[in-house]
């Protein structure tokens, strides 16, 4: 049976990383009017599928399966979205906090995540 990429990701750097980094996600959800149980990757999962028309959520989904994908493979938001509950949409002041939160964040991770797949 194949490791996941995501499990070869905490067996380097342990479950304290993943821990912390799960945390932030929910609490920049949170922030942006989402529900705390629940990472921007979730509501972002969740409402794409929901909302199959809107182009936001589309987007905000391709931009963070892309930053995930040496660690997650395909689908990065879809696995996050089965693994919890509790999705709200917020409101549009919230939207706009979570697009930066998203895109931001994205662009801070998207080296590191690229550099730590090539170290494995």
């Amino acid at each position: 049976m194949k490791e996941r990429k995501w499990s070869k990701f905490k067996r380097l750097f342990g479950w304290w990383l993943a821990n912390v980094s799960t945390a932030i996600s929910r609490l920049a959800n949170a922030t942006s009017g989402g529900d705390c149980r629940c990472s921007v990757s979730g509501r972002v999962g969740h409402f794409s599928r929901k909302k199959k028309n809107s182009r936001y959520w589309r987007n905000m989904e391709r931009l963070i399966d892309h930053t995930f994908e040496p660690i997650d493979g395909e689908g990065h938001c879809l696995q996050a979205m089965g693994r919890e509950a509790g999705f709200k949409h917020g409101h549009d002041v919230g939207l706009v906090v979570l697009t930066m939160v998203a895109a931001i964040g994205c662009l801070l991770i998207w080296l590191p995540i690229r550099l730590l797949a090539l170290a494995k």
